[in-house]
């Protein structure tokens, strides 16, 4: 089985580099010896692991082939001569009468989500590191739930050819994953205003384009995202700040089109994505492309008068950035 590495997912290996941090580079090529024993455990406990679809700035290989990895570690070794191996068992009784920090029930991932390749992991020889796969279904991806925090996988290492570090015998293996359309992206484009019968245009056209806004989307499903569009009237003698939900729903050759539910506004539209359809678009790279075209009215009361803003725009997005980082999550027991 190929063990990824580990920058591109995001697992945690600093347990595993304290070995190494404590000799001087003058040592060279010199080996110490072992400890009398080795022990191996799970580096963190309480990880999030989030499933990125499309691309991003760290491979996404597995991600997209609807996979992750957990990792075990071996300590006490200068230099791991044998292959070592773990048995492990998913034991849901590590999450009894826990709840995430909020207070929502931590829920262990359903048996129909996921199927795991081995009860077994490997740390082969001349490695410190082994891991196991673990192959989502495509009902974990229609569960709306599965996009935020609310499914672990609990994992136990029940026994293993060294011993099994105390306290670290475990990880809850926290799931959600955001689909490929997911994150911030530079706007720019033309934008023409009814604003309740007075017209205008503005076109946002920044002198170099990663200077124009920059605008959020949200996965609200495998094949929709959530694009918030927020516009300013003047109601009852102030500013007021109006949001429109649009709905992007994608088919399988990337076209979209466009709705809400948003309450007093409406939106019609369409749109079109292309994988690095933006050709060196800013920092020398390619860059993924959403081009769309929508109108969005809304309706607001301003001082007892109801009226109207209407936008119609040809809105062109560059993506900038996944949002990928580091997680882990807390609970309450």
């Amino acid at each position: 089985m190929k063990c990824f590495n580990l920058k591109s997912i995001f697992v945690v290996v600093a347990g595993a580099l304290l070995l190494t941090t404590a000799v001087s580079c003058e040592n060279g090529n010199q080996e110490f010896d072992d400890y009398s024993y080795q022990t191996v455990y799970f580096s963190h406990q309480t990880p999030v692991r989030t499933i990125t679809l499309g691309t991003d700035v760290y491979s996404t290989e597995l991600d997209n082939q609807h996979k992750f990895q957990i990792y075990a570690t071996v300590g006490g070794v200068w230099k791991n001569r044998s292959d070592r191996h773990l048995n492990i068992t998913v034991d849901p009784s590590l999450l009894k009468g826990m709840t995430f920090d909020d207070g929502t029930p931590i829920e262990t991932l359903p048996d129909k989500y996921y199927s795991m390749s081995s009860n077994q992991i490997t740390i082969p020889a001349g490695q410190i590191m082994g891991c196991v796969d673990v192959q989502l279904t495509d009902e974990f991806f229609a569960d709306p739930k599965s996009i935020n925090v609310n499914y672990v996988l609990p994992v136990r290492i029940v026994s293993a050819d060294d011993s099994i570090l105390e306290g670290k015998n475990y990880v809850l293996y926290a799931l959600k994953y955001k689909n490929k359309w997911d994150g911030t992206w530079i706007s720019h484009g033309t934008d023409e205003i009814d604003d309740n019968g007075t017209k205008s245009t503005v076109k946002r056209e920044a002198e170099y384009l990663e200077k124009n806004e920059l605008r959020q989307l949200y996965t609200t499903a495998l094949k929709q995202v959530r694009y918030p569009i927020t516009v300013s009237v003047n109601a009852n003698n102030t500013q007021k700040a109006l949001t429109c939900d649009l709905i992007l729903n994608f088919d399988d050759q990337d076209h979209c089109t466009i709705t809400t539910s948003t309450t007093n506004c409406t939106a019609s539209g369409s749109g079109k994505w292309t994988f690095e359809g933006a050709k060196k678009a800013w920092g020398d790279k390619d860059r993924d492309q959403l081009d769309l075209s929508y109108i969005i009215k809304f309706t607001y009361t301003d001082n007892g008068v109801t009226k109207y803003y209407q936008l119609t725009s040809t809105d062109q997005l560059i993506m900038q950035s996944r949002n990928s980082a580091r997680e882990d999550f807390t609970y309450k027991k």
